[in-house]
């Protein structure tokens, strides 16, 4: 999905998109939304084609999963060798819905996206369909399902600084889990959305627990988190110690103007409570 990029190219990304995001200029950062689309269609100077067949252009793409999903780069954008601050280091935003809830979403999507315009410059919305699977924590659990991502790269110092577009993404992913009934993915996503009060509604946590204590009576693979899914302990969380406003990676909900990064404040701009 990723093809090769020099690291130079990938550390003057990370600072052109730090100037961007600093100005919160959206006239540029619309702009490489631009050429992010149309590397789906053609060649373009700004952007390199997200779909790449043994280093041949090919869209659309279609396949396995772990074929469309995995990066093949040598050299890839978040490589470190200047440094862990000019790696173009992304975040991201993943969730699955059931397929029935689709039109629902998407009207909703438009909703928020006519009222309070924003871009999405790394991969766009990216959309991608699953059937159902057996896995009792699988996010497509007994149903077909539907999974958005999007990603924006990291400001410089990521634990005090805002991503341009903050308010939104997370009105868009309270929308997705707290209306919609979401899942999301285990890998991605702040903790304020892995509570056992959200996930419980979404899995069949008693089922989970029984094969937890089938396969593992002692405890060896026990942690802080799974305790928190199995509702085992406290439903709260260690913060690590340089987070200094929680809700800028979704370590909480907003709920006062302190929680939110510099320049923002802690409101609503659509039913939840974001940084905007």
């Amino acid at each position: 999905m990723i093809s090769n990029i020099s690291p130079f190219i990938a550390a003057g990304s990370k600072i052109l998109f730090e100037f961007i995001q600093s100005g919160n200029n959206s006239v540029a950062i619309n702009e490489i939304q631009k050429s992010t689309e149309l590397s789906l269609y053609q060649l373009n100077f700004l952007k390199p084609q997200i779909f790449t067949d043994n280093g041949v252009y090919k869209n659309p793409a279609v396949g396995p999963a772990y074929q469309l999903m995995a990066n093949k780069c040598q050299q890839c954008p978040w490589d470190p060798i200047f440094g862990d601050e000019l790696a173009m280091l992304p975040d991201e935003y993943s969730v699955g819905l059931p397929l029935s809830k689709l039109p629902a979403v998407i009207a909703d999507m438009k909703d928020l996206f006519d009222k309070y315009p924003t871009a999405f410059p790394l991969i766009g919305l990216f959309f991608r369909l699953s059937p159902s699977a057996r896995g009792i924590m699988a996010l497509a659990h007994g149903e077909e399902t539907f999974h958005i991502d999007w990603t924006f790269p990291m400001r410089l110092n990521p634990f005090e600084d805002a991503p341009y577009g903050l308010g939104v993404m997370q009105s868009l992913a309270q929308l997705l889990v707290f209306k919609h009934g979401g899942r999301p993915h285990w890998g991605k996503n702040g903790l304020a959305f892995f509570s056992h009060k959200t996930l419980s509604t979404r899995y069949d946590i008693p089922k989970f627990k029984s094969a937890v204590e089938k396969y593992d009576p002692n405890g060896l693979f026990s942690n802080k988190f799974g305790s928190r899914i199995l509702g085992l302990g406290k439903d709260s969380y260690e913060v690590p110690g340089k987070v200094s406003h929680c809700a800028l990676q979704d370590y909480c909900i907003c709920s006062k103007d302190s929680d939110c990064p510099k320049k923002h404040k802690c409101g609503s701009l659509i039913g939840f409570n974001v940084c905007y």
